[in-house]
């Protein structure tokens, strides 16, 4: 079948470019500017009055006395109750996916599936106070910290990973899985032989993909944290405080290296999945 064409009136291209050139400009000029407003020396951030690396000294300073020296404990943790958070959903999508791919009489399989996907409809606020709740009044009462983030952050963007994993291996043929079966092979050895290879992009894409949504989110930890913050609370806060300015933006720009390696990892294994 021959590929099908919109066909687009003159005037219809000019509305999508100039609505497609301010979504662009919408997302990336206010980046942009706060880039350039870190490197600035003016504190109001504009007008320009010349470069300076004095607001990265500051954010990034290791003096244990500086309150922004604690810019590299949250992204220290931001980083590994992501990485903590990809691999647990991930892992976790991977064997529902699995089993609702195979299990094609599930009872009550859309039940099942709406339940599991039910925490993307829960506002981030409501969710957090609701673990904040568990935790002080539930049956096992435990302090705040990042093992409640863990958690939390387990469940609420387990949905995501479920997304990714779940249309492909359920569009992995159903002969190609009897096929293994049938030569001998387990149900474990299926899914490390079979399932995952073919299902290498998606598993990539699950995994980053929770990871972006852990490292970035501030509302839910923003109940859950003690002491011990993450990257998110902690530019909330000193967003709020007398640092705003160029400073603030420095200590932003901190985000931009992970989400980047988070983005080229993510095109790499999809990349790779494809070439496979």
């Amino acid at each position: 079948m021959a590929a099908s064409s919109v066909a687009i009136s003159s005037r219809g291209r000019r509305i999508l470019a100039i609505y497609f050139a301010g979504f662009i400009a919408f997302l990336y000029v206010p980046l942009a500017l706060m880039l350039g407003i870190s490197f600035g020396k003016n504190f109001s951030g504009l007008p320009w009055t010349g470069f300076t690396l004095d607001w990265y000294r500051a954010a990034y300073a290791f003096d244990d006395l500086s309150a922004q020296s604690s810019i590299w404990r949250a992204l220290f943790n931001s980083v590994w109750i992501g990485l903590a958070v990809a691999t647990i959903d991930t892992a976790l999508a991977l064997l529902f996916s699995y089993g609702m791919a195979r299990g094609q009489r599930v009872v009550g399989r859309g039940a099942i599936l709406a339940l599991c996907l039910m925490p993307l409809a829960a506002p981030p606020a409501a969710y957090g106070a609701a673990m904040l709740i568990l935790a002080r009044r539930g049956p096992v009462t435990t302090s705040f910290g990042l093992h409640l983030v863990l958690l939390a952050h387990a469940v609420l963007f387990l949905p995501i990973a479920i997304l990714f994993l779940l249309p492909r291996i359920s569009g992995i043929a159903r002969e190609i899985l009897e096929s293994a079966e049938d030569l001998g092979a387990r149900g474990s050895q299926t899914l490390r032989k079979v399932v995952i290879p073919l299902a290498r992009p998606a598993l990539v894409g699950a995994f980053m993909a929770t990871f972006l949504f852990s490292f970035n989110e501030p509302v839910v930890a923003g109940w859950l944290v003690d002491r011990e913050i993450t990257f998110p609370v902690f530019l909330f806060s000193v967003g709020r405080g007398s640092a705003a300015g160029p400073l603030i933006a420095a200590v932003a720009t901190a985000g931009y290296p992970v989400v980047l390696v988070a983005i080229a990892v993510i095109q790499f294994g999809v990349r790779a999945g494809r070439d496979r």
